[in-house]
Formats: C-alpha cells, structure tokens, sequence
C-alpha cells in the first residue's frame, strides 16, 4: 500500500537524523502503530521496534536486514537506496569474518584413517574365519583316517617271529605235560608263515607230542579259528593275560588249547568261523556293529565278555 509523500525533511535533516528515526517518524506521520506495520508486513513487533531502534546488528545477516529494510521503505513510501546506505555504514562494521579454520582437514584424515583402519581390521577378519574353514575342510579329517588304518597295518618283525617260536618250542619240551602251560599252533602266526614257512612243521609235530591233558585223563578244550576275511582277534584267558591278538589274515587257521572261561573277540565276526571241539559255535546273537565279544566255556559259548 503506497502512501502520499508529505511532510518530507529536508536534506539536511536527513543528514542529521539515523534511519531508525526517518522510518518511525514516517510511521507516525502516516497514523500507522508498530502492531498494525507488523502485520503488514507479517513481521514481528519486535523486529520493527529494532528496526526503528537502528539495531540492525542484531537482525541477523546482511541478507535478511536488507529484506526487512526494504519492505518496511516500500512500505512507508520511502527511497530504496536508503537500504544500501544502511547496509553499508551499519551492518558491515558488525559483520566479523571468520577465520580460516584447519579442522576439517584434520578431520578428513581423521576419517580417513579410521577408515583406512576399519578395512584392514575387515580383511583380517574374514581370513581368520576364512582360512580355519578351508584348513579343516581340507585337512580336517586325515588323522581319523590314519587312527582307523594304524591298527590294520601292524606288522610283526621276523626277528621277533623267530625269538618267539624259539621259546615255544623250548618251553614245550622242558615241560610237556605241565597243565599250566597253553601250547600254540604253528598257524597262529600268519606273519611267520609268510616269512619262515620252514619252521611250521616242526613247531607243529613239537606241539601235538606234547598237548597237554587234565588231571582226569580227558584233553582240554580245542578252539580253532578259522579265517575267511582279514579280521582282528584278540584271545585273552581266565586272568585277563593276552593268549593271542593281532590281525588274521583271510585263509589262515589257528587253534588253542583253552579252559572254561577265556574270552575272545572278533573284530570281523562274519569273516571267521569258530569251532570248538569240532562243534561250529553261532556268534551272532553277540555281536554288535560285527564286532562280536564272549566268554567261552567248556561247551559252548558262556555269555558276552565284559568290556
């Protein structure tokens, strides 16, 4: 709304007088409060009360004062250049420039190193997870494959062979009829059949002239394993002491002079037939996973050895 230019000062009042005071004499000449120019210029009062106070320093940047200068001069019908003297003789000498900071460049090579670091910290991570994983899915299961082979590969040496075919057959004739004394078969020793095949018969002649017999005159019970596949045996007697054990190879007999009570167990239970005094004993309801365990008596098969 534009008002009739009346009762303008004179050049040398405008000269002595500041623009706060021009703009609220020009209000009130005009018959305009503070309350209605506010609302005019959809303002606050208290910007227009600064205004007219000259206290443009405290309306904020350049750019605002000079907005609110120049509606409140169109609006009282007053010179626009007025805004421009204003700006530059008030606000400029308030304006302070502010000083060049570093920080943000301290604070990008801060960044980037965290960053740099967070990535590193990434790939390491990932092989620590990574390598473990192609470690064990490589190599992970090459000592149970060797644990289950180890016990197959056992090998008696023939040095060994001969030093315990050499007793056997001292013991037999110092001692022929002593009933504590278990005489071996030549065949319950597959390596030493393979490597001195002379000494069988012998050992076998030596071993049937001195088969010991019972107080009462009868033979004691005769087991005789015989072998179809490779199997583990192990023959203990009546004190738990090892008879015989070791892996029988397929095609192989062995037979023992046993009493009431020894036990054996077959790694391999459908692979070897068991005879006692001639008679085929059935394994079967003993085993377990093929494995089978049993104590022997003198006519059969007395129940399933402990442990």
């Amino acid at each position: 709304m534009n008002y009739p230019h009346t009762d303008r000062p004179t050049p040398s009042e405008h000269s002595q007088q500041s623009l706060g005071d021009r703009l609220r004499e020009r209000r009130e000449s005009l018959g305009l409060s503070l309350n209605q120019v506010a609302e005019k210029l959809r303002l606050r009062q208290q910007l227009i009360e600064q205004l007219e106070a000259g206290q443009l320093d405290l309306l904020g940047a350049p750019v605002y004062v000079r907005g609110y200068l120049s509606s409140y001069l169109k609006l009282l019908g007053m010179p626009m250049m007025l805004v421009e003297q204003s700006i530059g003789s008030t606000v400029s000498s308030h304006e302070v420039v502010p000083p060049v900071l570093s920080a943000p460049v301290v604070r990008r090579t801060r960044f980037g190193l965290e960053r740099l670091v967070r990535r590193t910290g990434h790939v390491f991570l990932t092989a620590a997870i990574v390598v473990p994983v192609i470690w064990l899915a490589s190599y992970g299961q090459l000592p149970s494959r060797k644990a289950e082979i180890t016990p197959l590969e056992v090998a008696v040496p023939a040095a060994d062979v001969d030093a315990s075919v050499t007793s056997l057959a001292a013991a037999a004739t110092s001692a022929p009829n002593s009933p504590s004394t278990i005489p071996y078969r030549a065949e319950s020793f597959p390596v030493m059949a393979s490597l001195t095949p002379t000494l069988s018969s012998p050992v076998t002649e030596l071993i049937d002239d001195g088969a010991p017999e019972s107080a009462d005159g009868f033979s004691a019970p005769e087991l005789v394993l015989n072998v179809i596949d490779d199997s583990w045996v192990e023959l203990r007697d009546t004190a738990g002491d090892v008879v015989d054990m070791g892996v029988f190879r397929a095609g192989s007999q062995h037979r023992y002079e046993i009493q009431p009570g020894f036990r054996l167990a077959l790694g391999n239970a459908s692979g070897v037939e068991v005879r006692l005094n001639g008679n085929v004993l059935d394994v079967t309801p003993y085993q377990r996973a093929n494995v089978a365990r049993f104590t022997l008596r003198e006519d059969g098969i007395d129940k399933p050895a402990g442990g």
